[in-house]
């Protein structure tokens, strides 16, 4: 009986795993270009969660019994992992918005491209700035500094422990924004 109890825990603890990692990839570049199918991507979240299960501890963890609890819980580790995600797209905002600017400044900002990877019109400078900044993040191995932040976030914040008031989420909120225009401004 024992060892069903602590399988269901670990298959709880893993989905909350796997929504951690989900709000990564939903919202980290790299890892939510529309050129990779869902299914790969559901697949990538789902292997990370195997591997990050026996490194999370989760043998004290109170998990919520009840459906409303555990949806919150789900909730919260989205949010976290979108918060890692966030902070790298805002970098990458940032390369874009410094492309605009140098478009707008040598005059060919009105020529614009469709980019199918963001679903949306973009300047040929903008584009050429946002495919060498996925460049540098590759060659950087900044998908792996990525993933480091992911597996490092548990000792930050333990699995269920995430509040929506929690202060890490604003901070790194406003500092990603104001880093996102410094950044911005140094690449124009």
């Amino acid at each position: 009986m024992q060892d069903v109890l602590t399988l269901i825990t670990d298959f709880r603890a893993f989905i909350l795993i796997a929504f951690r990692i989900g709000g990564l990839v939903a919202v980290a570049p790299f890892f939510n270009s529309t050129s990779i199918p869902d299914k790969v991507k559901i697949g990538l979240t789902c292997a990370l969660a195997v591997v990050l299960l026996p490194t999370v501890d989760h043998s004290t963890l109170v998990i919520p019994d009840n459906m409303i609890g555990y949806f919150a819980a789900a909730v919260a580790e989205t949010a976290v992992g979108a918060v890692i995600g966030l902070v790298a797209a805002i970098i990458f905002a940032g390369v874009q918005l410094g492309g605009y600017i140098a478009a707008q400044q040598i005059g060919l900002a009105i020529a614009n491209i469709y980019d199918p990877t963001q679903n949306e019109e973009t300047s040929v400078v903008d584009q050429m700035f946002y495919i060498f900044g996925v460049l540098v993040f590759v060659l950087l191995k900044g998908h792996y500094i990525l993933l480091h932040a992911l597996s490092n976030s548990y000792k930050v914040v333990p699995l269920v422990a995430f509040s929506p008031g929690h202060a890490i989420a604003s901070r790194v909120g406003v500092e990603a924004m104001s880093d996102m225009f410094i950044v911005a401004v140094k690449i124009a």
